[in-house]
């Protein structure tokens, strides 16, 4: 698969899922006290998003890491 296909598909995965939970927000967990990945808090105002299960930085770096195909 060429890099520009793959950069398109992962695009469009990521915008599939981000309507998917736009479209059911009511169907979401609260979001967690301690980040899944890393295990720090998360603040207290990130908390209130729904599904929110990262601290910042660690949601950028899966964001990251979703990008790059990994």
């Amino acid at each position: 698969m060429k890099e520009d296909d793959l950069a398109q598909a992962i695009e469009l995965a990521e915008y599939e899922y981000t309507q998917k939970r736009a479209i059911r927000p009511e169907t979401q967990a609260p979001g967690f006290s301690h980040c899944e990945d890393c295990g720090e808090e998360i603040p207290q105002t990130r908390r209130e998003i729904k599904g929110i299960t990262r601290c910042l930085d660690c949601q950028q770096e899966h964001e990251l890491t979703i990008k790059r195909g990994l």
